[in-house]
Parts: structure tokens; C-alpha cells; sequence
């Protein structure tokens, strides 16, 4: 009688979906630390996720049935057609604008598919989480240093100097704590021991700092407007803890009642600024407000705006009016009836899972605070909003653990 060869276990090769995922972890980590990374990471991505799609057995395109898949494709061809209905000197943006969003709007859809069961969710969160505790230490350092140890950027100066971290920009890193400060928060929540909830409570409280400190106002009045709405219903009032300190640090402390409280105001020059990059883009957008000027070609149309902070050539300052004057009211509704969708989809996960919860709270305040900001522009920002967004449509399903 034959007995079996003993020997080293073989593990399985790794394939293409395998890779996609470990890209896709690698993607989140760098996201708020390196453009140049983040884009080829995101590359190996859809590459390697799109040819195990294609060898894949028949079926594995089912999300595409989904109606908001559908609302976000109809979003896709109305950008396709403000892109090939430019004028030929700015084709070449259009066409650019076309790529970034299929980049963004496909690795949106790679998280949903890849992201599908509770341990690939964990590892994700986990990623991101240790991406956060990278760019937290890289900010305090820059505020005691004057600059950042990852890519040397300096404080922000302004009415209070603001910390940027490798992002550059305060209101770019606002929105990363978006989303970093309510998972770990959830973290904390799911932790099945003491010492793990501490250190998870160390980290929410040091993403929750990383937000005060970026001085954004709107990045924190979002954060809290996002977390009301879903005390709405009681299952969530577990998250007003995080809210509460949030509030008690602005109220006690001198600088963070300077900046959120005392200066809010109608002569404020950031307030100011933004009214008048807005008077510029209703202008545009009335004269073609359903089917746009064409993607990413604001800047071109606006042209130079005279300010009261001199000229300006740039962003709206409102993602959905720079969003409306390049795809026209039409572009705007299919992506936001698209997004609506997936939250609509995923409403009664909310109640099951602190994390779906958090990834809902970091979703909407980030759409909050798009109202103000160039977020869905900035390839930063919109990475970490697709791919967390696409994670919390992949775990409507996926029961507490």
C-alpha cells in the first residue's frame, strides 16, 4: 500500500485578485503621503483586478446590475461627452479629466468587489489606520519643527499657523482625519479586550487631535453635522463621546476658539474669497447648465478672478459647482443620485457594524465639506473617499464580528 509523500505544505500561488488586494492596501497606506505611489499602486490595481475579472468565471461582473453601478456609469458618459465635445486646445484636458475618473470611479468599484469579506475589510482598516499614525507623528513633528519629516512641506501660515503633514495642504489632511478619526473610533468600539481598546482609544483620540489641529473649520463643523445626522437614531448616540471632545478642546482651548468660533465670520478672508470664486462659477454654469463646459477645464474658463486677496486662477472652492460647470447639472445628478444609491443600499448595515457606521460618518461628512473644498479634484482625497467608499459597499452584508 502506497503511503503519501511527507513534505513542506504548499501554500497557494498568489493571483491576480491576491495582488490586486495587497496593491490595494498599498494604495490606502501611501494615499495621503505620495501622489507618485498612490498613482502607480492604484495602476497595479485595476490592472490586476480587471484581468481577474476577465478570467474569472461568467457572473463576476454582477455589480455592474447594481443601480447606482448604473447611476455612476450614466455619470462616466456624460463625462465622456463634455470631454470629446471640447474645443481641440483643450481636448487634452478633457480627455485627462476622462482618465481621473475612470481611475477613481474603477477603484471605487475594485474596493467594492475585492473588499468582501471581513478579514480583507480588517487588513484594510488596519492599513489605514497605521497610515494614520504615520501622518499624525509627521504632523506634530512639523508643528514643533517648522516642516514635515515625509516631504518637507511647512506649516501653513495664515490667521493661525496649521499643520499639513505630507499632504501639503490643511484642509487636504482635514480630510483624511475624516475618515481616520471615526474608524478608529469604531475600532475601539470592536476591540474584544482592555489593552487593545486602549490602544485604539489612543489612536481615535490622536486622529481626532490630527483633525483640531489642521485648524479647517469646515472639515470639523462636517465631522459633526455628519455625526448628528446619525444620532438621529439612537443606536448611534454611542458616538457622541467623540463629538463631545471634540467640542470641549474648541471651547477650552485658546487658539481652537480663535480659529472655529471667533473668527467665523462674515468679514473672514476665507469666507470672503470663497464667495467670490462662487459668484464666478454660477456665472459659468448658467451660461451652459446642463451638459457643462467640458472636464477639467474650469480653471481655463474661469480665468483670472481679481479678489480681495489679489488674483486668483484655480478651483471653485465647491466641488459640486466646479463639478456642475464642467458636466453641466446633468453630470452633478447622476453622480450624486449614484452616490445617494449606495447609501440607501447600505443604511441597515449601518446598525450592525461600528465600522460601516464610521465609514458612513467619514463619507458624509466628506461629501459636507466638498461644499467648501476642491476634495473630489485632489487625487489625495478622492482615492481615500472612492476606496473607503467602495469598502462600505462591500460590507452592507457582512454581519458584526
Amino acid at each position: 500500500m502506497n503511503t503519501p509523500r511527507s513534505g513542506p505544505i504548499r501554500r497557494r500561488p498568489w493571483n491576480m485578485e491576491t495582488m490586486a488586494v495587497y496593491a490595494l492596501y498599498a494604495t490606502v497606506f501611501f494615499a495621503p503621503i505620495s501622489k507618485a505611489l498612490t498613482e502607480i499602486f492604484s495602476s497595479i490595481v485595476l490592472l490586476f483586478w480587471l484581468i481577474s475579472q476577465i478570467q474569472s468565471p461568467a457572473g463576476k461582473w454582477n455589480f455592474l446590475r447594481d443601480s447606482a453601478f448604473r447611476l455612476l456609469l450614466l455619470f462616466l458618459a456624460v463625462v465622456l461627452i463634455s470631454a470629446l465635445g471640447i474645443e481641440p486646445d483643450l481636448r487634452s484636458r478633457g480627455l485627462r479629466g476622462l482618465l481621473k475618473w475612470l481611475q477613481y470611479l474603477g477603484i471605487f468599484a475594485a474596493a467594492a468587489d475585492l473588499c468582501k469579506s471581513p478579514d480583507r475589510i480588517e487588513k484594510l482598516i488596519k492599513v489605514f489606520m497605521a497610515s494614520m499614525l504615520l501622518v499624525t507623528v509627521d504632523g506634530i513633528y512639523q508643528l514643533i519643527t517648522g516642516v514635515d519629516f515625509l516631504r518637507a512641506h511647512p506649516l501653513h501660515p495664515g490667521r493661525i499657523a496649521r499643520m499639513t503633514g505630507p499632504m501639503g495642504a490643511p484642509t487636504l489632511l482635514a480630510a483624511f482625519y475624516l475618515f481616520a478619526a471615526p474608524l478608529a473610533a469604531a475600532l475601539t468600539l470592536k476591540a474584544p479586550d482592555r489593552l487593545k481598546r486602549a490602544i485604539w482609544l489612543g489612536l481615535s483620540l490622536l486622529g481626532l487631535l490630527g483633525l483640531i489641529l489642521t485648524y479647517s473649520r469646515a472639515a470639523l463643523f462636517a465631522l459633526a453635522s455628519a455625526l448628528i445626522l446619525l444620532f438621529l437614531r439612537r443606536r448611534f448616540l454611542r458616538w457622541l463621546p467623540l463629538l463631545a471632545a471634540a467640542g470641549i478642546a474648541v471651547i477650552a482651548i485658546r487658539p481652537l476658539r480663535y480659529n472655529y468660533l471667533e473668527t467665523l465670520n462674515a468679514h473672514d478672508l476665507s469666507l470672503g474669497l470663497r464667495q467670490e470664486y462662487w459668484t464666478r462659477g454660477f456665472e459659468l454654469f448658467r451660461e451652459k447648465p446642463w451638459m457643462g463646459h467640458g472636464i477639467n477645464t474650469y480653471s481655463q474658463r474661469a480665468g483670472e478672478i481679481q479678489t480681495m486677496d489679489g488674483p486668483y486662477r484655480g478651483y471653485a472652492h465647491n466641488s459640486y459647482l466646479q463639478l456642475a460647470v464642467e458636466t453641466g447639472g446633468t453630470g452633478l445628478l447622476f453622480l450624486l443620485a449614484g452616490i445617494g444609491a449606495i447609501f440607501l443600499t447600505c443604511r441597515r448595515s449601518l446598525t450592525r457594524n461600528p465600522v460601516q457606521t464610521a465609514l458612513a460618518a467619514g463619507a458624509l461628512a466628506f461629501l459636507i465639506q466638498a461644499f467648501v473644498d476642491n476634495h473630489f479634484f485632489a487625487l489625495e482625497t478622492s482615492m481615500i473617499f472612492w476606496i473607503l467608499f467602495g469598502v462600505f459597499l462591500a460590507g452592507k452584508n457582512l454581519e458584526k464580528t
